[in-house]
């Protein structure tokens, strides 16, 4: 008994013993502490200005005196304990901050004589330069320039400038948060350089990258143009430029030199020239200007006074006497068409005109089996297009084609052929026995293109044509179709 009262005392005292170690060693005051169980964490570093930096960190362990900041510059020795703050503040601002350097920071907290580990952390103290610096041509005299503010607290900004060759000088300044500039006053056509800079009362920045900006205003593009008539075009053109005082458009002919012929105000972008003469080649330019400049002209056009000639010329036979012939309207502008036709061997003669925008003349009368031509041009009460291509039509209409049959019995048979016309009066269908003359046996009505012939004689060979009609005339007969009255017999 007495061994276990023994036992269970020392089990206890080591329980007990093991539990104070325990809290001695949790508690930052304790000499056998672990520094890194009560270091500082999420240590933060903000650049409030060139010369003053904010720390900030958190911590979990309460049971501290406070905190300590050392501070490094660049390559230096350590500064230790440049700043101390006790345990209820977690952060703190480095006042004596060295600009243009490379600072490393370090906080740890201390508990008495102890000190934890701690938490360390840099930053690059200097003064951003802005980025992107950019431009826009206000007028044909002066640019706005614009940039990207990269510090929260610069006192403003410095610009420069110079010429070709030229060394840069600060033409001006702006106050802080201001990112733009417009620069008045400058020589049309000079290239010139910009740089910017952000500064405060003690330093400024490195500049930003360099920008050249030439005073010149875009000429005008994609000059085409547009004919309203025999006698006027429309020329179009992209306005490149955002400040012009308006266009001017000049015009020669072939071997001449340019005039100015008129102009137009800002943003107008067409101009139509009226009463030229038909058949010349013009050419064209157009430039911009304000009151003080001119900008470079936009691309030459040439420009032909005609209008297109009617294209595609094409015929469908109305019947066996007139045929409708059309064609492809390629003008905007003509007061209509005339349709001249002629015989083999004649001469064109003008046979009708239609109005404007109609494209097609039905022709009647004709003499069957003739073969006649036409042209058609386009015409204003002034001129005339050049003529279509020319149009061969015969006025014919298409025999029947693709006779085949098929045997109903063996005394009858069923003929099919392919209707190619499309103003026929019916179909004659003729049959001969071998050795024998064709002859009438039948007809159908307009596109009816089957035939029942019956009462043959088995064994016999029959032959059949089929021919179109109307109440003038006749196709051309198909192609012969030869039927012998007999069955198949059985195979395999």
């Amino acid at each position: 008994m007495k061994i276990l009262k023994y036992l269970s005392i020392f089990i206890l005292i080591l329980i007990s013993f093991n539990c104070s170690e325990d809290k001695l060693f949790n508690s930052p005051y304790d000499s056998d502490n672990d520094p890194d169980k009560w270091k500082p964490k999420d240590l933060e570093i903000q650049q409030i200005n060139i010369t003053n930096i904010k720390l900030d960190w958190d911590q979990d362990v309460k049971d501290i005196d406070g905190f300590k900041i050392d501070r490094k510059i660049g390559s230096r020795e350590w500064e230790n304990e440049i700043i101390t703050v006790n345990k209820d503040k977690k952060d703190c601002v480095d006042t004596t901050a060295i600009p243009d350097s490379l600072i490393y920071y370090r906080v740890y907290a201390y508990a008495g004589k102890n000190n934890s580990s701690y938490i360390a952390k840099s930053i690059d103290n200097i003064l951003p330069a802005p980025t992107n610096l950019s431009f826009q041509l206000v007028n044909d005299q002066s640019i706005e320039i614009s940039w990207q503010d990269s510090c929260s607290f610069e006192s403003g900004y410095k610009i420069e400038r110079k010429l070709e060759d030229g060394n840069f000088s600060v033409i001006d300044s702006v106050v802080a948060n201001i990112t733009g500039y417009t620069d008045d006053s400058l020589t049309y056509g000079k290239t010139y350089y910009y740089r910017v800079k952000a500064f405060t009362n003690l330093n400024e920045s490195d500049y930003s990258s360099e920008i050249s900006v030439q005073t010149v205003f875009p000429a005008p593009t994609n000059l085409s143009y547009q004919l309203l008539s025999d006698q006027s075009a429309k020329i179009s053109w992209n306005d490149s430029c955002s400040f012009e005082s308006g266009f001017k458009i000049e015009r020669k002919l072939e071997g001449e030199n340019y005039t100015l012929i008129d102009s137009v105000v800002a943003n107008i972008t067409e101009y139509t020239d009226n009463g030229l003469t038909y058949g010349e080649t013009y050419y064209y330019r157009v430039k911009a200007f304000t009151n003080l400049n001119e900008s470079n002209y936009s691309s030459e056009l040439s420009v032909q006074i005609v209008f297109p000639v009617p294209t595609n010329l094409s015929y469908q036979a109305t019947n066996d006497q007139s045929i409708t012939i059309s064609w492809q309207d390629n003008c905007s502008f003509e007061s209509g068409y005339k349709i001249e036709s002629q015989t083999e061997g004649g001469n064109y003669t003008l046979i009708d005109s239609v109005v404007v925008n109609i494209t097609e003349y039905t022709d009647n009368g004709l003499t069957y089996g003739e073969t006649y031509y036409y042209r058609v041009k386009a015409f204003t009460n002034l001129n005339e297009s050049d003529y279509s291509s020319e149009l061969s039509v015969q006025t014919v209409f298409p025999a029947p084609m693709n006779l085949s049959y098929q045997l109903l019995s063996d005394q009858s048979v069923k003929i099919s052929w392919n209707d190619n016309c499309s103003f026929e009066s019916g179909y004659k269908i003729e049959r001969k026995a071998e050795g024998g003359t064709f002859f009438e046996i039948g007809s159908v009505n307009a596109n009816i293109t089957e035939y029942t012939d019956n009462g043959l004689i088995y064994g016999e060979t029959y032959y059949y044509r089929v021919k179109a009609f109307t109440n003038l005339n006749e196709s051309d007969y198909s192609s012969e179709l030869s039927v012998q009255t007999v069955f198949p017999a059985p195979m395999n």
